[in-house]
């Protein structure tokens, strides 16, 4: 099983699950809606055939080869009939260039944004035609080539301003006569709006054209599309006029030894077009001067927008993305793909332009060597690692694995990057590959956000984390299945695991979506129900609220020997799960004490004790034996840093960029540690702290993260396991915020070690996290102990059986039996609104609620006694059970089938017109389109 792949560049091994990519607006991979394969869609029919033909190395090596050559013969016939020139060598010599130049082999692993940009001249061409030879016709053409724009929103929009900004051009030169066309421009406007029709109306049905549609992510993280801008760049001037990037390198530009060579063939290149002007520009007609001038100020313009730092750039780059659908814009990189376009125009004019045959043919010579020196290097980079054919050589097993209708969560970490750094990008690329090739629904997560996440809802979960196997193992169900990657890597599978479709009897609310496992463990062991939670209870639902009252302890309401909260009203119960304390209660009073006070009666293990739901209820922990001593030294750094020299965390390069000082910006006393980060995580923490094992301590800070979630914390000990995590901080501002965390030491530790992190961005830019009032106190072991619960007063049940069955990405069928009371019905498919519920054949349930469930998936309530009653589909058993047929589908695809069918009919009466204007035309071959 073999594959050619790199970077974003991959094909999956067989055809149906590339089909289904691209024909679906739901994807089987991400579960997420899936414009983005839709929209890719015209310019891969052809990739098709090839597929089903030859395979999937076949179609990866047609669809590159295809994509260059498509450039090629675009600049070819931009050169000789919208440049205007006659001699062929020259405009072969040019679009040779153009289709193989450092700029484009850089980008060959996303080879679509290479033909998306080879579109640019040919809609130039398009247009120039259909204006000189009032040949309106063709304007259908040009729309077919700004649906093969679309291969990157971003090369739509370059592709669409200046071309429709040539349009305008035209149109105000003959604006009189135009006058009487405006007949055939609304016909072709809604020609072409019907063209597209395949792809609007199903976006239009989803209400967005946001990027975070398509995100796989589960916990919702917040997009800072403007941080690529100081990061995504060439850097300096001189790497930008030499064709060049130094990040985000699919392919080498050149080594260390070849570097010289790379170096002189591109600035011979620009020598050449200074010795061809200052020789020929006296000749030049104003009209072929005009041009070149254009195509100079745009090569300018183009470098100028990838090096970003000139002239305020940047800040007219972060202002574009700003705007609706201005994300396409994040990476200033892609202004090098327009830069071929404008730099070897100038090439054919000026080749064009030499009359001495002489210095022509020197100049052919020249144009050869820089040819070869630019491209050798690149072209045998790519030859070797994206030309060649691969094994699956590090995830055989998965491909092995019956994963099809299965989920799968992929935990990323610090480790991942560490673990994947021996043994180069082949690692993520392999995974990549593997993931697509399979009928399996692959969501992500990072782990410093993984205690939101309600685990027991996956199939798999695979992770580099190795501290996670307790909590796998020993909280949710999950064995370890398979090792990856020399032990990088490792797969879990749930033992528990639930079908696609599946029933519950009971739902919760939390009041802390941050940390779910205890909740999971809670609802498992005290009520012996499955747990799914809803973040928001928004509707009246028979929902059980559920409250930790002690999950956002804080210092502030320990006291001297007892720790006092507060219930909220509209809880019925509270349930202790410790069955080795002693309580009293009266009406909004609960004490409870870990030593037997005058009054007081033994707590039964996992009791519940009645509150008033009326009301709030005062509740104490007394605790005689702890005094609450803060062990931190130094807590508010009055006296100086903890230690004299920033550490740090990630030292992946020899270019930290970190930082470590006491400010004056403090939120106790005078005095705050901040750290800075650019590339690595700054870090730093007071000395080993000795504890005692098994005990339980609070940990407690102020921290201001202005920028985003730059902030975080460190928690290690020195156990035989040395045990650890790290999770970064949520709030951001010009706030200080306050952070408590209860910490259970191991049973063989005796040391603990703290550190505060300030991450970099992503992207590369700096960040500053700041950290106050640190405080670290032996507290009882109170979070996880004592639930305050609100039960719904409908009587729930699941059905006794629930058959599903999926029919494609976007529709499944449901067979509901013996349903006698209302439940609350799952689905593992994401939660998007566009999901909708249906009797088969029947009405749609609209005023059936639909939620979003574990904050992922698909939720509906279902009253089988209400959906059933006079409705087809719903059989009433002999003993009052119901037995429902239901179809489960997801909307935008019934818009894709009917905007497909406007597009080929719209797409034949276009195809009918410009033949018809072909046949009528008087002359026959030049400017003829076939």
């Amino acid at each position: 099983m073999t594959f050619i792949a790199n970077g974003d560049y991959n094909f999956p091994f067989d055809f149906m699950t590339y089909f289904v990519k691209h024909f679906y607006m739901w994807s089987v991979q991400t579960g997420t809606p899936n414009p983005d394969g839709v929209i890719r869609l015209p310019g891969r029919i052809f990739n098709f055939l090839v597929f089903m033909s030859g395979g999937n190395i076949a179609v990866g090596y047609f669809y590159q080869i295809a994509c260059l050559a498509v450039a090629l013969v675009a600049f070819y016939f931009f050169a000789r009939h919208f440049v205007g020139i006659k001699d062929k060598v020259v405009c072969f010599v040019g679009a040779a260039f153009f289709a193989i130049n450092p700029i484009f082999l850089g980008n060959l692993s996303k080879v679509g944004l290479v033909l998306a940009a080879a579109m640019l001249p040919l809609c130039l061409l398009a247009i120039k035609f259909a204006f000189q030879k009032r040949q309106w016709s063709l304007l259908l053409v040009y729309v077919v080539l700004l649906n093969l724009s679309l291969l990157h929103p971003y090369t739509f929009f370059v592709n669409f301003a200046v071309s429709g900004g040539y349009a305008v051009y035209l149109l105000w030169r003959q604006r009189q006569e135009m006058k009487r066309y405006i007949p055939a421009f609304i016909g072709i406007g809604v020609l072409g709006i019907a063209m597209n029709a395949y792809l609007l109306l199903p976006i239009a049905s989803m209400g967005t054209v946001s990027k975070d549609v398509i995100s796989d992510n589960v916990t919702p993280i917040k997009a800072d599309y403007t941080a690529l801008v100081d990061v995504s760049n060439t850097g300096d001037i001189f790497t930008g006029l030499a064709l060049a990037k130094n990040i985000f390198l699919d392919f080498e530009f050149y080594d260390k030894v070849y570097q010289n060579v790379y170096f002189i063939g591109t600035f011979l290149l620009y020598l050449l077009l200074l010795a061809l002007y200052l020789k020929n520009e006296r000749h030049m007609s104003v009209g072929r001067k005009r041009l070149m001038l254009i195509s100079l100020g745009a090569f300018l313009l183009l470098i100028a927008l990838a090096t970003v730092h000139f002239f305020n750039i940047d800040v007219l780059i972060k202002t574009l993305i700003s705007m609706p659908g201005g994300w396409a814009f994040r990476s200033p990189l892609k202004w090098q793909l327009y830069i071929p376009l404008a730099l070897f125009t100038m090439l054919v004019i000026l080749l064009a332009a030499t009359r001495n045959k002489r210095i022509k043919i020197a100049a052919f010579f020249v144009c050869l060597v820089s040819f070869v020196a630019m491209n050798g290097y690149q072209i045998v980079d790519v030859a070797l690692r994206q030309m060649t054919p691969r094994p699956v050589q590090y995830f055989g097993a998965l491909t092995t694995m019956d994963l099809s209708k299965k989920n799968l969560l992929f935990i990323n970490s610090a480790e991942c990057q560490r673990y994947v750094i021996p043994y180069n990008s082949a690692t993520v690329t392999e995974l990549n590959q593997v993931f697509i090739s399979t009928d399996v629904q692959v969501k992500r997560a990072w782990a410093d956000s993984i205690a939101s996440v309600n685990l027991a809802t996956y199939d798999y979960i695979m992770t580099c984390r190795r501290d996670f196997s307790d909590l796998l193992k020993n909280t949710y169900a999950y064995d370890h299945e398979k090792t990856f990657v020399n032990g990088g890597m490792q797969l879990y599978k749930n033992k528990d695991t639930r079908p696609p479709i599946y029933a519950t009897n009971a739902m919760y609310s939390v009041d802390d979506v941050a940390a779910i496992a205890p909740y999971y463990g809670f609802a498992k062991d005290h009520h012996e129900n499955q747990f799914n939670f809803v973040a928001n209870e928004t509707r009246d639902l028979p929902i059980t609220k559920l409250r930790d009252i002690f999950s956002q302890l804080s210092a502030g309401e320990i006291t001297e020997k007892r720790v006092q909260t507060t219930i909220p009203g509209g809880y019925e119960s509270l349930a202790i799960k410790n069955d080795k304390l002693w309580q009293n209660a009266q009406p909004g009073e609960v004490t409870v004490s870990d030593n037997r006070l005058k009054g007081q009666q033994p707590i039964p293990g996992n009791s519940e004790l009645s509150l008033d739901s009326q009301t709030s209820t005062n509740f104490t922990y007394q605790t005689p034996s702890y005094d609450y001593k803060n062990l931190i030294a130094n807590p508010s750094l009055e006296q100086g840093l903890w230690q004299k020299e920033v550490e740090d965390c990630f030292n992946k390069d020899d270019s930290p960029d970190i930082a470590m000082k006491q400010t004056s910006q403090s939120s106790d006393g005078k005095a705050a540690l901040q750290l800075e980060s650019a590339k690595h995580i700054a870090c730093t923490g007071p000395s080993a702290i000795s504890v005692q094992p098994g005990e339980h301590y609070l940990l407690s800070f102020d921290y201001q993260s202005e920028q985003g979630t730059d902030a975080g914390y460190y928690i290690g000990f020195n156990d035989n396991e040395s045990q650890s995590g790290d999770s970064r901080l949520t709030q951001s501002g010009k706030d200080w915020h306050r952070f408590s965390k209860e910490i259970a030491v191991p049973a063989n530790a005796q040391q603990l070690r703290i550190k505060f992190y300030a991450y970099p961005e992503s992207s590369g830019n700096k960040r500053t996290a700041r950290f106050d009032n640190v405080n670290l106190v032996r507290i009882p072991p109170l979070q996880q102990q004592f639930y305050a619960v609100a039960a719904p007063k409908t009587d729930l049940a699941e059905p006794k059986n629930i058959e599903s069955v999926r029919h494609d990405p976007t529709k499944w069928s449901i067979a509901i039996q013996g349903a006698t009371k209302p439940f609350f019905l799952l689905t593992k498919e994401t939660y998007h609104d566009k999901w909708q519920l249906a009797l088969t054949g029947g009405k749609t349930l609209a005023d059936t609620p639909h939620f979003a469930v574990n904050n992922t998936m698909n939720g509906w309530y279902i009253d089988p006694a209400r959906l059933c009653d006079g409705a087809k589909n719903c059989t009433q058993n002999d003993d009052g059970s119901y037995d429902i047929a239901m179809t489960m589908t997801f909307v935008p695809q019934q818009w894709f089938y009917v905007g497909g069918g406007i597009s080929i009919v719209a797409a034949l009466i276009g195809i009918a017109w410009l033949a018809r204007d072909v046949r009528g035309q008087k002359r026959t071959t030049q400017g003829r389109w076939r």
